[in-house]
Parts: structure tokens; C-alpha cells; sequence
């Protein structure tokens, strides 16, 4: 199989770190500039090659990310690491966001919302800055398409209340609601 090499960059604003590495990557998955956005068959094959990364990597992002939860400010537990692809643009790289938050149902979901506002972001200034290349065509957000239960991508929803965890089948969103029901919230407009 045909790779290339590709920057992962690993920011987190409440630690202002940003680590860069490079990394093989298959080149079926970069795409070139106005090409449509990929499909659930590419991402699935984009969640595959960069969860090794974002293993080997976590270490440090933890040291990076700050000792404070980046939602409530109480001592942090756990680090959300949220992929961006910009594969398709004309330098392809990955951005992974890493939050730092305390492990409270609660904060884990407004981290994810946070992230999903940042990807939005993204993606708009993605497309204002290559609209003539681009021609519409937004950048791939990976993040929370990933069945909180099993890890499975294939299907994933997802929750219709907060938007911010992910399941494969209604049975995992069941098995799962006695945790998520105590930081399910809507999305604070």
C-alpha cells in the first residue's frame, strides 16, 4: 500500500502546548482540494490509522494538557484528544485538540460540545481560506462518531439530546444511560 508522510499536531490551549509529529499515513486517505468530502467508509478508515497515533501520543498529551479541567476548573482526570483531518488541503495534516477535563460526566459532554463548536470553526475558516479551491467542501471531523461503548465507528449516532457521545446501537446507548444520564444536557446555544 502507498503511504505519505503526514503532520499530526497536538494542541491544547489550556497547557499553550502544540507537539508535531509526522507519521505515515495510507495515501488512499488524502484527498486533493475540491474533491467531495469522504464518505462513512473513509472516516472509518481515518478513525483506524489515527487511533494508534493518539495512543503513542498520550502520554504526552497528558503532561501537555494542563492539570485543571478545562470545564470546571477542578483537578483533571482525563484528556480528550479530538481529531480534525485536513487531509485534502494542499499541505494535508491532522490537528488533534486535546482538552483536559476531571472526569465528571458533566464536563466530559461540554468538553465534547466545546470541541464540536472548535471543529465548526474550523471548517469555516478551512473554507474561507480555500473557498475557490474547496468550492464548498468542508474539511472531515472524526470526533464523537465513535460508539462510546464498544469503540465500534460502523453506525455510530450520534445522542439526539447533547450531541456529544456516540453509540452504535440503541442497546449501547441503553447499557450506557445510567453513566451518560448524569451530564446529558442540550447543547447551550
Amino acid at each position: 500500500m502507498a503511504t505519505c508522510n503526514v503532520s499530526v499536531e497536538f494542541w491544547s490551549e489550556f497547557g499553550a502546548t502544540e507537539l508535531k509529529y509526522m507519521h505515515s499515513i495510507p495515501k488512499t486517505l488524502v484527498t486533493q482540494a475540491g474533491q467531495a468530502r469522504p464518505n462513512n467508509e473513509a472516516s472509518a478508515q481515518f478513525l483506524q490509522w489515527i487511533r494508534p497515533i493518539l495512543q503513542e501520543h498520550e502520554a504526552v498529551c497528558r503532561k501537555a494538557a494542563g492539570a485543571r479541567c478545562e470545564s470546571c476548573g477542578g483537578l483533571a482526570k482525563d484528556i480528550l484528544q479530538s481529531p480534525i483531518s485536513f487531509l485534502h488541503a494542499e499541505r494535508p495534516y491532522v490537528l488533534v485538540v486535546v482538552s483536559s477535563f476531571c472526569g465528571k460526566e458533566g464536563c466530559e459532554i461540554r468538553a465534547r460540545q466545546e470541541m464540536q463548536d472548535t471543529m465548526a470553526e474550523a471548517g469555516q475558516a478551512d473554507e474561507s481560506i480555500g473557498a475557490k479551491q474547496m468550492q464548498g467542501q468542508d474539511r472531515q471531523s472524526t470526533e464523537g462518531q465513535v460508539c462510546r461503548v464498544c469503540g465500534e465507528t460502523a453506525g455510530a449516532r450520534r445522542c439526539s439530546r447533547c450531541k456529544a457521545v456516540a453509540y452504535c446501537s440503541r442497546q449501547h446507548q441503553k447499557e450506557d444511560w445510567k453513566v451518560h444520564k448524569k451530564g446529558c444536557k442540550p447543547k447551550a446555544s
